[in-house]
């Protein structure tokens, strides 16, 4: 890959299966990126493969696109509505998924309340009541960060749907 003006440093790793491209910053208009490769072995089954994005700032939402607009990737454009779309697209996604986990968890908690119920009527069973009431408090701290998770998209979601 040749350094031009775009990149400030490139990598490969050690196994030769990877090369990391690090920008200072990505210009308004469409990137190309020439990548010049030597074989040094036969190879076979050749297939494409995708490129991932990552801002330095937030490298645990890496966006993978085949052909990525700059402001899918910097998230600074404020008034980009076709990344605002893509966003929302995608919280709402993530939001219907949490929920449907949170509605799972509550369930399961409805019938380990059950379980443990039945078993404190039964005094013979103490230590299976106690196995149980540790499950119900283990299930109870998942879903409340299910629902610490799932609120937190829901705000997300309201901020970007407020910015039309």
């Amino acid at each position: 890959i040749s350094k031009d003006n775009v990149l400030s440093n490139v990598e490969k790793d050690t196994k030769g299966k990877k090369v990391v491209a690090y920008m200072d910053q990505l210009p308004q208009e469409e990137l190309c990126l020439i990548i010049k490769q030597e074989r040094v072995a036969p190879v076979g089954n050749l297939q494409k493969t995708p490129v991932k994005a990552y801002s330095y700032y937030d490298m645990y939402d890496p966006t993978p696109e085949k052909d990525p607009h700059p402001c899918e990737l910097c998230h600074d454009c404020k008034g980009c509505d076709k990344w605002r779309r893509k966003r929302l697209e995608r919280l709402r996604l993530q939001f219907a998924t949490c929920k449907a986990k949170e509605r799972k968890l509550e369930k399961n908690i409805a019938k380990l309340s059950n379980k443990v119920k039945a078993l404190a009527r039964n005094r013979n069973k103490a230590k299976k009541l106690s196995r149980m009431e540790k499950k119900l408090n283990t299930a109870r701290d998942r879903l409340k960060r299910q629902q610490e998770k799932c609120s937190k998209l829901e705000n997300e979601i309201s901020a970007l749907e407020t910015k039309r």
